[in-house]
């Protein structure tokens, strides 16, 4: 193929991170949660959002899967990541640099004992959630539209799990379009709520969360 690999991106990464930070949405801060300054006793990071595919980040045809972070969207114009960072690897890079103690639990199905242990240790705890949407393909009967606006691969349960024993929750919604949050914004536990709407292959957390 000509010039398959050639490096069409122009010096574009700083604006594209800057202005993926400024589009994302505070929905609730309380207690001054974040940012964090990577010194806290332990901070700990839930959920698959927050994690890597397993099988590499373009393993799915035009992206169609909701496996690890939700970067972008699925479809025709779905890009080929080049450095899809993950919330896990760069919030954990942070905590080495400063010192702090860290751990996660990157799957939205583990056992609610683990979860609990972890939490409950905590000085704060981040939950990763995600909803996803596309065209062209078809994911888990949901016909490029969602067929509702929850959260999917029970982030929901998640958020209320950690929040059950962590009363210093921080939320972090990815998502294609709107989301139903009332109950997750209204969890008295839940100290933070963030919606980053897909971020891309550059984490675009820098000053908000860490």
């Amino acid at each position: 193929m000509l010039n398959e690999h050639v490096d069409v991106r122009g010096d574009h990464a700083k604006l594209a991170r800057e202005t993926g930070a400024k589009s994302t949405v505070l929905l609730k801060s309380v207690n001054k949660t974040l940012p964090l300054t990577g010194k806290e006793k332990l901070t700990a990071t839930f959920g698959e959002d927050a994690g890597p595919n397993i099988n590499g980040p373009n393993s799915c045809k035009f992206r169609t899967c909701d496996s690890g972070t939700l970067a972008v969207g699925w479809g025709s114009g779905a890009p080929e990541f080049t450095n899809l960072i993950t919330p896990d690897t760069a919030i954990q890079n942070k905590f080495v640099k400063y010192g702090g103690a860290y751990e996660s639990i990157l799957t939205n199905w583990a056992p609610a004992e683990q979860i609990d242990i972890l939490a409950r240790r905590a000085d704060v705890s981040l939950v990763f959630v995600n909803s996803n949407s596309g065209e062209g393909q078809v994911f888990e009967n949901n016909y490029g539209d969602r067929n509702n606006l929850t959260l999917w691969k029970n982030g929901e349960e998640l958020v209320k799990r950690v929040a059950s024993s962590c009363p210093n929750t921080a939320v972090v919604v990815h998502s294609t379009g709107a989301v139903i949050l009332e109950d997750i914004k209204q969890n008295p536990n839940v100290t933070a709520l963030l919606w980053a709407g897909l971020p891309g292959d550059l984490l675009r957390f820098r000053n908000i969360i860490c």
